[in-house]
């Protein structure tokens, strides 16, 4: 699954991550609702907090072929509580 980083904006793909921002920045949104949302005919995801969120929706309508988010992000092992009231990992399989 490839994202940008959120720090510094660049393609990565989770199987080998390359970049020495993110989890530098992912350590400030500890505890945080974070959401994983993939725009219409754009490959990589984008995680945003839900501050952000709500800032770019409220810009323009979007247009996404997947939103997922997560409450209470643990930036250690990159896990928040999901839809389903479990733990798991935000790098988790995204349906596409």
């Amino acid at each position: 699954m490839d994202f940008n980083c959120p720090a510094c904006q660049k393609v990565i793909n989770q199987q080998s991550v390359k970049c020495n921002k993110l989890a530098s920045h992912f350590l400030s949104w500890q505890g945080k609702r974070i959401w994983r949302i993939r725009f219409l005919n754009r490959y990589a995801y984008q995680y945003l907090t839900e501050h952000e969120y709500h800032e770019l929706v409220e810009e323009t309508p979007l247009i996404l072929s997947n939103a997922t988010y997560w409450d209470d992000f643990n930036p250690i092992n990159f896990t928040g509580i999901d839809s389903k009231g479990g733990r798991s990992s935000i790098f988790g399989e995204a349906s596409c």
